[in-house]
């Protein structure tokens, strides 16, 4: 039912797409793309409720759901790198690096944006519990003396 009311707004009412700027609405019906994007939290919400059913606990999807925050806050950062590294082999203009929304070719290279914005993240996290783990020991060492 909810892919029905996306598709619906979609169709009948064209741009559902929306600026992080307040007021910054493609659409005249500013309430459209609101329902919209409530609809596809709430569908994507009720498909990973199923999925974490059938999911072991240490997958791959699992990590970065743990790290989603980590994921968002970093997300921006990463592409950033990877536009300072493109810039580096001469293929996007210096000009690019100040547009924090600019992405080269992103139609074919999405991938090169999105898979570093993901698992960087995740492995900074990954690395930072490690240490944590480790220093917890040692200092239990040190207090204990053991």
């Amino acid at each position: 039912i909810l892919y029905l009311i996306i598709n619906v707004l979609n169709t009948n009412f064209g741009n559902i797409s929306y600026s992080i700027l307040f007021g910054n609405v493609s659409n005249s019906l500013v309430v459209v793309p609101v329902i919209t994007s409530l609809c596809i939290i709430l569908l994507v919400y009720i498909i990973a409720f199923y999925v974490t059913k059938i999911l072991q606990h240490n997958s791959l999807i699992y990590e970065i759901g743990r790290n989603s925050f980590a994921i968002m806050v970093w997300h921006l950062t990463i592409f950033f790198l990877v536009n300072l590294i493109l810039y580096n082999f001469s293929l996007i203009p210096y000009s690019a690096l100040s547009d924090v929304y600019f992405r080269y070719k992103v139609e074919k290279l999405w991938l090169v944006y999105q898979i570093p914005a993901i698992i960087i993240p995740v492995m900074m996290v990954w690395g930072y519990n490690l240490f944590k783990q480790k220093a917890s020991i040692i200092l239990h060492k040190i207090i204990y003396k053991i």
